[in-house]
């Protein structure tokens, strides 16, 4: 798995301007993979065995202007359009996905009946 993990992800390298943002994006995307909950960057400093201090630099990679969130989801929609992972229909882009539905706990929500 992680030889295509890596293989997807190397595509990623022309979105980012300089090669730290890339090496960042890397390492967050690697974590999200590896997390076991869902507590932010904080679980992936935790999940990889970070420094601490990697927490406040993961953080302004997100407001890095070494890549565009636009430029990052555009790659990300013409790779997963390719001929290779696209399954087309009568000429047709067929996408599937999977949603999982998890219900307020709350009684009253404002705006619903």
């Amino acid at each position: 798995m992680d030889e295509k993990l890596f293989g997807i992800l190397k595509n990623f390298r022309p979105c980012f301007s300089r090669v730290a943002s890339y090496q960042w994006f890397l390492v967050i995307m690697i974590g999200l993979v590896v997390r076991a909950d869902h507590y932010g960057v904080s679980s992936i400093v935790r999940w990889l065995s970070l420094d601490p201090g990697c927490y406040w630099t993961m953080l302004h990679f997100f407001h890095s202007t070494g890549w565009t969130l636009e430029g990052l989801l555009g790659f990300w929609q013409s790779y997963c359009f390719q001929d290779s992972f696209c399954l087309k229909v009568q000429g047709r882009s067929v996408m599937v996905g999977d949603h999982t539905n998890q219900p307020k706990e709350g009684r009253k929500m404002p705006g619903l009946v």
